[in-house]
């Protein structure tokens, strides 16, 4: 397990990042947790308002979106600024993806202030040819899944994350599917929302070598 990272190490590589996936098993029939209930209780009681998404009104969700991760994601490496014409054309197609159920949004009064966004999880099934088999089970699969993936989130608001996992989470309790919590940076609450419900966590890192001219001229 040491080969990789001893061959990036040699190579002048360091870890400069690290992150983990969280894996949340099928909770026993009948589990509840009362924290779940109090984030999103609390939530409420600040004047706050979590919904799943209503795709009727995608146009303007993704305007309020794109605003948030051009503040919120600015600091993540290799994060790129795009305009919203550039953002609908990479993430526009999300929506013939999603189940709404999986989308919770977080409103002050009008204003869109958070965001969590996961999706079934369709395996390899977008990789592959187009076939009618293929359409087929893609369209059943956003549906009729077993375990769904957390991808993105996003708040201005202390608290609202945890209260959007936790709306996630009492859904894969009633509903009876799995969640991957995915690529969560290190030392983030978000790795740790609900520890009753955590099965497994994988560990990983991000490598990086200084390339500019200064660095090769103080070697």
């Amino acid at each position: 397990r040491g080969y990789y990272p001893r061959l990036w190490s040699e190579a002048g590589f360091q870890i400069s990042h690290r992150y983990s996936s969280t894996f949340y098993p099928l909770a026993p029939a009948g589990f509840a947790d009362a924290s779940l209930d109090a984030r999103l209780a609390a939530v409420g009681k600040r004047g706050f308002r979590l919904a799943p998404i209503d795709t009727r009104d995608w146009d303007a969700v993704m305007i309020g979106v794109h605003r948030l991760v051009m503040t919120l994601y600015s600091s993540m490496p290799v994060f790129s600024e795009l305009t919203i014409d550039e953002f609908v054309d990479i993430f526009g197609s999300l929506r013939r993806a999603i189940d709404p159920r999986l989308v919770t949004l977080a409103w002050r009064d009008d204003e869109l202030v958070g965001f969590s966004i996961a999706l079934p999880d369709f395996g390899d099934l977008p990789n592959r040819a187009l076939t009618p088999w293929t359409i087929a089970r893609l369209l059943t699969r956003k549906y009729r899944y077993r375990q769904a993936v957390a991808l993105y989130m996003g708040t201005t608001q202390p608290g609202l994350g945890a209260a959007m996992a936790a709306d996630l989470l009492q859904q894969m309790c009633a509903r009876r599917f799995t969640v991957v919590g995915s690529l969560i940076a290190e030392n983030k609450p978000t790795g740790g929302y609900a520890p009753s419900l955590i099965g497994d966590r994988s560990h990983y890192g991000l490598w990086s070598k200084d390339i500019s001219p200064a660095s090769h001229a103080t070697a």
